[in-house]
């Protein structure tokens, strides 16, 4: 998932760097006010900022012979609970993995209202 890093004194994410303060935090500083705040390490839906996301797996394909691609693994992938539900539903709640190549609204923001046409 892409994030973004605004500060929150003057709103740039441009002059925004992080500097590792221990092994499990870091402190981000905006270079343009010298601002400095704890980076928050909540995952968060890149459609809908939500913050109830999990992890299921989707399908991994690999070429075999001629132009046969078989499955060959799967890699978990976040969803949101809200944006991805239906193809939760589809396939994981059904004992399969995502479809190959399947882009969660978690991972990827979407414009909902072509979603919804």
């Amino acid at each position: 998932m892409t994030r973004s890093f605004d500060c929150p004194t003057c709103g740039t994410d441009d002059d925004v760097y992080g500097t590792r303060v221990d092994d499990d935090r870091i402190m981000l500083r905006c270079e343009r006010c010298a601002a400095e705040w704890p980076r928050d390490e909540t995952q968060r839906c890149a459609t809908c900022s939500g913050t109830d996301i999990s992890t299921v797996p989707r399908a991994v394909l690999a070429g075999g012979r001629a132009t046969v691609q078989s499955i060959v693994g799967r890699q978990d992938v976040p969803v949101c609970a809200v944006c991805d539900r239906e193809a939760v539903e589809t396939y994981t709640l059904r004992g399969h993995a995502l479809p190959p190549g399947h882009i969660t609204a978690a991972s990827q923001p979407r414009d909902t209202h072509d979603e919804r046409e």
